[in-house]
């Protein structure tokens, strides 16, 4: 028994300097990348729960759409049908998470459909700035001293440099 006790008296310093090096070794580099595995599949996890929610709700304004025409004649009607439906389901959403979550669908949903042209859009514009060009003037600048006294501008006259001249440069 004696020699048992003399063994543990010897080893126990260098059993305590390893058992410090293992919960070292576990806290500095296991620990940490555990922690940001598990923060990667929840995040990944919370993604995955958002968008198959939002999947459902689009589907349930995309009906709606097509059972009321005239309710889709505007798309910010339905784009705040989505996120009064979103908001029922997960009321933790912020507006900023909720645009990027009907975005997301909106690109994977449309991703195979044709591009419909702007064309009467920017006809429109274009006969709106054709009517009101003329209307627009250019802001007309005066400059007025502090008296109230009104300045005219005044226009120096442009002198040609002479090609054939070399500039002097007198010290001073």
């Amino acid at each position: 028994m004696e020699l048992v006790n003399n063994i543990i008296t010897i080893a126990m310093p260098t059993i305590v300097i390893i058992v410090v090096a293992i919960i070292t070794y576990v806290g500095a580099i296991v620990l940490p990348s555990a922690l940001e595995y598990i923060e990667s599949k929840i995040g990944v996890t919370r993604y995955n729960h958002l968008i198959a929610v939002g999947t459902d709700i689009w589907g349930l304004v995309e009906d709606y759409k097509r059972l009321n025409p005239e309710f889709a004649s505007s798309i910010t009607n339905v784009q705040s049908m989505f996120g009064c439906e979103i908001k029922k389901v997960i009321p933790a959403l912020t507006e900023t998470e909720i645009i990027q979550i009907r975005q997301t669908i909106a690109g994977v949903v449309n991703k195979d459909r044709p591009i419909t042209p702007v064309v009467p859009v920017l006809e429109a514009v274009e006969k709106v700035a054709v009517d009101i060009a003329p209307q627009i003037v250019a802001p007309i600048i005066k400059y007025v001293t502090e008296n109230g006294v009104e300045l005219q501008p005044v226009v120096a006259p442009v002198v040609e440099p002479i090609a054939d001249t070399i500039p002097i440069i007198i010290p001073q």
